[in-house]
């Protein structure tokens, strides 16, 4: 919807206006943007219909549906001293899904 498209865009940019903000006293901000991925919330549907995640796979570059797990590995590996110079970022965790053409997505048969 657009409301959910127009708070996306808001984060992104809240994430960026906090880093400028807080940059300047050492701290870090950067988000994690995420595709459809499997948790305990929507495990049980995703079961159920199991073409669904058969097709946001097939058409996913790394052939899989990212975990909850995977996305918190992101996020924690951006709170590390590994990334200590990254801030105002938004990281994509999809498997590589936001830069597939959307139409091939969305004309397959769901």
């Amino acid at each position: 919807t657009a409301g959910y498209h127009a708070v996306r865009g808001a984060i992104n940019a809240l994430i960026k206006k906090l880093s400028l903000d807080y940059g300047p006293a050492g701290m870090r901000v950067n988000g994690v943007a995420l595709n459809t991925i499997i948790k305990d919330s929507n495990i049980n549907f995703f079961e159920k219909n199991q073409h669904l995640p058969q097709q946001i796979v097939q058409h996913t570059p790394l052939r899989s549906m990212g975990t909850a797990r995977q996305i918190a590995s992101v996020a924690y590996a951006l709170t590390t001293k590994s990334f200590d110079y990254v801030t105002g970022n938004i990281v994509t965790a999809d498997g590589g899904l936001s830069i597939v053409n959307q139409e091939n997505i969305f004309n397959c048969q769901l």
